[in-house]
């Protein structure tokens, strides 16, 4: 059973990588094979996610335009859209993977210290990705609003010193 998450968590890791690595548009192509096709399912689950809980909170997005341009479904594309920026997706994949109730992110979250490797996976990859694309030193919508996401993903520990405590 452990074996068996082990190589579906890489799996779906391997295709959220691909979905948040440029081209976007090849999008389609991977949701066409019936065994990507529950990974697909994986990654629109965490879309998802990321609109019911996350969303309501930082409101920066359309969610209907971001599911119209993220297009898993495989419908043709509208040339007058123009595709999402790979961090962006990775990002609104690292939040649903934060927050997802999905059967093998809970089983990767029973370590004992209660955190998912592959959601800490994502974060990471839409960290890097977002550093690599350089979205914090082009001055842009869409890289503002990466930026805006990305930052409360930022694992921060504070210690006792540099934190007030009031009581």
């Amino acid at each position: 059973m452990a074996v068996r998450l082990q190589e579906e968590a890489f799996r779906a890791e391997y295709v959220i990588a691909s979905l948040t690595s440029p081209p976007i548009v090849t999008l389609p192509l991977l949701c066409e094979s019936a065994s990507i096709d529950s990974l697909c399912r994986f990654a629109l689950d965490l879309v998802e996610v990321f609109f019911q809980i996350v969303h309501l909170r930082l409101p920066l997005l359309n969610p209907s335009l971001f599911r119209l341009r993220l297009n898993l479904e495989g419908r043709p594309q509208q040339s007058s859209l123009k595709p999402l920026h790979p961090a962006l997706v990775a990002t609104v994949l690292a939040w649903g993977a934060k927050f997802s109730e999905h059967p093998l992110l809970v089983a990767d979250r029973r370590r004992p210290s209660g955190q998912s490797h592959l959601a800490k996976a994502l974060v990471d990859r839409a960290r890097d990705l977002a550093e690599s694309m350089k979205v914090h030193r082009i001055p842009n919508a869409d890289n503002v609003v990466i930026a805006l996401l990305i930052e409360p993903l930022q694992n921060r520990q504070y210690s006792c010193s540099h934190s007030l405590l009031i009581y």
